[in-house]
């Protein structure tokens, strides 16, 4: 018997946080022996297509742009576009990942010929509008996945679900053998790193953490440290608006702006502590990452980052303004002496909760979609 065919529909082969999630799970797919995955980006090509290529994994790149910035024929176009080039690839279940990829799945499920359709929640995009489009393709969505119960209750509200639990939570997928060597230079020792990976775009706050450092600043002024910012920048807007901030905020000699490639990379440099700060998140690749990196983490105090963090709450949030970060990091930093324990402790976490009961739900969420 032919195994099923599961499309995993990304929004670009490149190696974002979502892309990476599908590359797990492309693996787990075909190791588990439950189908055939296939890995297809909406977008363009990019990094993700030559590790994809070494695991002899399926893949394709549709290089269709959608999304708001379309008028509406445009926009309709493409998704009609988009759904022939998804149903010539013959699904037998259609699993995307972000917010454009399960509105073009689930609309490309819709038709005589029914395919089922996983809606796979992994942020919480509340603030998107809900466009007619979205309308249709729910009623495509026979099934959900969610990655924190934020993401639950979201899209829950959002789709009119009869009840929360018609959302499986699915945690996200980690790589155990991940354990992010520190490298660290001698002479650096006394200067604290701290990395905050994500992209520049609204809702992840980079300019609350440079005002945060400022006001730390202003108290601290004898005591060294470097912030490093590392992110995707599409269109570079919202990057060149940071940068402009570091230099009037005369922190330029403090702030590094960088792209690593992942947090493996960044490791190699040398890292101390691992920041996020965001407005909403749905399950944060990057604190998982950091956690399993054994770094202690300050984050955004937010429902969806309190899940990730489980029960290592302690001195590893702040509230959302600036003098709350300064606060934050001052308390992090009076506890210096137990960053080892305390990075310990959140790698023990992430694990304990992530590295066999993520890959068995997704096993059981897929196999139930194709009944």
């Amino acid at each position: 018997m032919d195994l099923p065919r599961i499309i995993l529909v990304i929004p670009s082969l490149t190696l974002g946080g979502a892309e990476r999630q599908a590359m797990q799970l492309a693996r787990l797919i075909r190791d588990a022996n439950i189908g055939i995955p296939v890995v297809v980006g909406i977008g363009r090509p990019g990094e993700l297509q030559t590790e994809l290529e070494k695991e002899n994994i399926e893949h394709h790149s549709l290089q269709l742009s959608i999304g708001y910035h379309q008028n509406r024929t445009t926009l309709w176009k493409r998704a009609f576009t988009g759904r022939a080039e998804l149903r010539a690839l013959k699904p037998s279940l259609l699993l995307p990942f972000t917010y454009w990829p399960n509105v073009l799945s689930s609309f490309s499920s819709i038709g005589l010929w029914r395919i089922p359709c996983l809606w796979n929640q992994r942020s919480v995009d509340l603030g998107l509008p809900y466009s007619t489009l979205e309308r249709v393709s729910r009623w495509g969505a026979r099934n959900y996945a969610a990655n924190s119960q934020a993401a639950a209750n979201g899209i829950s509200e959002r789709h009119n679900l009869i009840s929360k639990d018609m959302v499986n939570i699915i945690p996200n997928l980690i790589a155990e053998n991940f354990k992010g060597v520190n490298k660290r230079e001698k002479d650096h020792e006394d200067t604290v790193r701290v990395l905050m990976m994500a992209n520049f775009f609204p809702g992840k706050r980079q300019d609350v953490v440079l005002q945060g450092l400022k006001c730390w600043e202003e108290t601290q002024p004898e005591s060294a440290i470097e912030l490093v910012f590392s992110g995707k920048a599409p269109g570079g807007y919202f990057l060149e608006i940071i940068k402009a901030q570091a230099f009037d905020l005369n922190l330029k000699s403090k702030v590094k702006f960088c792209h690593y490639s992942s947090l493996t990379e960044a490791m190699l440099e040398g890292v101390d502590v691992g920041i996020l700060a965001t407005d909403s998140e749905g399950y944060s690749n990057s604190i998982m990452e950091y956690m399993l990196a054994g770094l202690p983490v300050l984050v955004s105090d937010i429902p969806a980052n309190r899940e990730v963090l489980g029960e290592q709450t302690e001195h590893q949030l702040f509230g959302p303004t600036a003098a709350e970060f300064a606060q934050a990091l001052q308390n992090l930093l009076d506890k210096r002496q137990n960053w080892d324990d305390m990075g310990k402790a959140n790698r023990e976490e992430i694990l304990s909760r992530h590295s066999i009961a993520a890959e068995e739900k997704w096993i059981q969420a897929i196999k139930k979609c194709l009944k």
